[in-house]
């Protein structure tokens, strides 16, 4: 291994970015928006009271924000102007734009265009309330649906960006959160309609009872239409519109969850930074909130197979999760979180009767649209003890703008397992204690590590673990990778030899260790181990004298670089007998001694960072120049190097360098007179019996 000179950390600032709830904001919040605000939200139903859906949600002052489209508010499809802002001065909530048309549309261009003039026509029409949130239309498609943060700086994106202070798209999703980070294109979290499940009064109790017990976290409900009459796909009935509505206001009565509007969301509940206060950010976390398996088809938790909760027998005598058999799993909804070091922690407990050794498995990935990474990789955890509850944990790492956390437990085997308590918190390292700013770089046969070692003199090494399947939680964890003398207070940095396992992921965890045998929580870093082959997009070979030629080859790695080439001459593809492999680092050769009585191929390999080799071969070349070519039978392929010498309407001649011999070529050249060129085809004899170039 290779140490490398420390250097000094004078200065380290370390800014947690941590939602800040006390215990009176502590409660959850639920957002209620409304697309499209349709005329039918005045239309009066018998099952509420005879009120419209608008008048019962007003009497009920729950503070929606309303997804308005400008031309449906003007020519009466959509609820009147009127009526919109007596509900905002009883009930409260927002005005937010929905765009001026809804219209179909795939360029971010013209959608840019409906931005600025939806939110000013909006506050035209509702003087006193200013439209600082937006909600991009379904009818937005291709490069106009913002469904990544990429998109986010298109036309469309820096538009909406630039007008209002927050927007809802189709980034970030994930159902409960604990902080709202991400101010631009959250997804509506709860598709409150039949594309998405059924719903009945019974599930949507269920589900708001779940997330009451889900403290300091969000959750957005998105409603099209009330009552029949509508798309069926995108509409709730009254029955369960009012019961929605019914236990809102019960929830809130009890002071168990908060109504906000979208944009107050971000007005109220980041505060300053509170490292002190972990929110767990999984919605009911210990079951105890409704029936979130069976009577909770959406899903704040999603089951397979047999799972159950059990009402009695877990932690603390509480509900439970039963896994009876490995095609029973239990899975998270998606978390949509910060970016940031996270420990995710359960209680788990074999079932009675069933042997532990298969253990219970987790696959634990954060992900962005279309990018998903494991942070845990179906690691098996097993308890020391038969028939208690033990604690488990693992870590995870959230990138910024990878942003939606998701896990899922299985039983290894016929194994039965219990599940409770639940968690995901932020866990920020303190620098004084642990590594820190730890990474892991691939280097070819090495891995070069690096981190800031703790101010405490006390520490007296630094202990680096690794794992195909996790980070470890413990220096004893996993396999053993190195022990660095520490030196405090500065970076350090050591390349390890490494042979690359046949694995996805290698994950790292950094531990500060005292001579008494404590240790720190460790610092994480992982390394996505590339299988996959570089490419080598094209050889050319120019001959410049006889029996010398230049070879140049184009090759890319974007996922994990190129870290060396090989090239070889033979008779054949592939063949070595003329010069064998030889490595570099260059992406071309100056190649001397090459036969000039027959052909010959050149070919190029490729070697990624992880060993992953990719070979191509150039056709059969000529360093003998025309002459050589000439001598071979109708159909050789043959690449020759030379001047172009005559062009007439239907061929030109390819001169030797050294001006000695001419050839024949069929078709118009790619050049003018007097340019060098190299030229690949077949040979080929003319009726007249001259010999002749068949391009390729």
């Amino acid at each position: 291994m290779r140490y490398i000179t420390p250097i000094t950390i004078f200065a380290l600032v370390v800014v947690l970015l941590i939602p800040a709830f006390g215990q009176s904001d502590n409660l959850p919040i639920v957002v209620v928006r409304v697309d499209d605000c349709m005329a039918s939200w005045t239309y009066p139903h018998t099952s509420l009271d005879g009120k419209s859906p608008l008048r019962y949600a007003r009497d009920s002052k729950i503070p929606i924000t309303w997804g308005i489209i400008v031309d449906y508010a003007n020519d009466g499809r959509g609820i009147p102007w009127q009526d919109i802002k007596d509900y905002l001065n009883y009930a409260g909530g927002e005005p937010a734009s929905h765009s001026y048309h809804h219209t179909d549309c795939s360029s971010p261009e013209q959608a840019a265009q409906e931005i600025a003039s939806s939110k000013q026509a909006i506050e035209q029409h509702l003087p006193g309330y200013s439209c600082t949130s937006f909600i991009e239309p379904g009818a937005w498609v291709g490069d106009a649906c913002l469904d990544s943060f990429s998109k986010l700086d298109n036309p469309l994106g820096r538009a909406i960006r630039s007008v209002y202070n927050q927007s809802m798209a189709y980034v970030v999703s994930g159902i409960g959160y604990g902080n709202t980070y991400y101010r631009h294109g959250i997804c509506s979290q709860i598709g409150f309609d039949n594309r998405y499940t059924t719903w009945t009064s019974s599930t949507i109790i269920s589900t708001l009872n779940s997330i009451a017990n889900s403290p300091g976290q969000v959750f957005i409900f998105q409603i099209h239409n009330v009552g029949e009459g509508h798309d069926p796909a995108i509409v709730i009935s009254e029955l369960v519109f009012k019961a929605f509505i019914d236990k809102l206001v019960e929830l809130r009565s009890a002071q168990k969850i908060r109504i906000f509007s979208f944009s107050d969301v971000y007005g109220n509940t980041i505060g300053s930074a509170n490292p002190e206060q972990k929110i767990n950010l999984v919605p009911d976390a210990d079951f105890e909130g409704g029936s979130p398996l069976s009577q909770n088809p959406f899903g704040l938790w999603i089951s397979q197979g047999r799972t159950a909760v059990a009402s009695a027998g877990g932690v603390d005598n509480s509900k439970y999760i039963e896994l009876p058999d490995s095609n029973s799993a239990l899975r998270t909804c998606g978390l949509a979180l910060a970016p940031g070091r996270y420990e995710f922690s359960w209680y788990q407990k074999p079932e009675a009767g069933t042997t532990d050794s298969a253990g219970l498995t987790l696959n634990l990935t954060v992900e962005e649209t279309g990018v998903k990474t494991y942070e845990v990789d179906s690691k098996r955890y097993t308890n020391t003890s038969a028939g208690q509850w033990e604690r488990k944990s693992a870590l995870l790492k959230v990138p910024d703008k990878i942003p939606t956390a998701r896990a899922v437990f299985w039983p290894g085997s016929d194994n039965g397992y219990k599940i409770d308590n639940v968690s995901l918190v932020q866990a920020p390292l303190d620098p004084s204690v642990s590594p820190t700013q730890f990474t892991a770089i691939p280097n070819g046969s090495e891995c070069d590590l690096s981190w800031d070692t703790p101010t405490n003199a006390e520490v007296s090494s630094v202990c680096i673990r690794s794992s195909t399947s996790t980070y470890p939680v413990t220096p004893s964890d996993e396999q053993a990778l190195t022990v660095v003398p520490a030196q405090p207070g500065t970076h350090q940095q050591i390349a390890i030899p490494i042979t690359w396992p046949q694995a996805s992921t290698i994950y790292f965890s950094a531990f500060a260790m005292k001579a008494n045998g404590n240790f720190s929580p460790p610092d994480i870093a992982k390394i996505a181990i590339d299988r996959t082959p570089p490419v080598i997009s094209a050889i050319s070979v120019m001959v410049q004298s006889t029996g010398t030629a230049l070879v140049r080859w184009n090759c890319a790695d974007p996922e994990s670089g190129i870290i060396q080439c090989r090239y070889a001459v033979g008779s054949c593809s592939g063949g070595t007998d003329i010069i064998p492999w030889t490595t570099t680092t260059d992406s071309q050769e100056a190649l001397t001694g090459l036969p000039t009585a027959k052909m010959f191929c050149v070919s190029v390999q490729a070697e990624n960072q992880f060993g992953a080799v990719t070979t191509a071969a150039s056709n059969m070349i000529s360093a003998g120049g025309i002459e050589a070519a000439e001598r071979q039978h109708d159909g050789a392929h043959v690449s020759i190097s030379g001047s172009i010498s005559a062009i007439f309407n239907d061929c030109y001649y390819l001169e030797d360098i050294n001006r000695t011999r001419a050839i024949r070529v069929n078709g118009r050249p790619s050049g003018n007179e007097g340019d060098i060129i190299t030229l690949t085809g077949a040979i080929s004899t003319t009726a007249s019996g001259e010999r002749e170039i068949l391009p390729d």
